[in-house]
């Protein structure tokens, strides 16, 4: 599943950026004019708009869901040490699946 902000993203309609993935640095592919809510709080009052979403096309690959694991663990760990291990991780699940 997508994580918002890492491999997931929505952009105001007709918004001409480019999004990357934070997980992999794939381009991720766009689904251009959505109409719908754009989040949790959107969703539960029933807020609708059109917006762009961008999602990373190996979102659903076990290889990138354990990077996606990793990244979000990451932002949250306080420790230099540790945080050098796990850039290794991901940048080892990256070369081992994207080259």
């Amino acid at each position: 599943m997508a994580q918002a902000g890492y491999d997931f993203f929505t952009a105001e309609a007709y918004c001409g950026k480019d999004r990357k993935c934070r997980v992999c640095g794939s381009d991720c592919l766009l689904a251009q004019d959505m109409f719908g809510p754009t989040g949790f709080i959107s969703s539960m009052v029933n807020r609708l708009s059109y917006h762009n979403e961008f999602m990373c096309p190996h979102t659903n690959k076990v290889w990138h869901k354990k990077a996606l694991q990793i990244a979000v663990a990451l932002d949250k760990n306080p420790s230099p040490r540790i945080a050098e291990l796990m850039k290794k991780d991901i940048e080892n699940l990256l070369h081992d699946n994207l080259c």
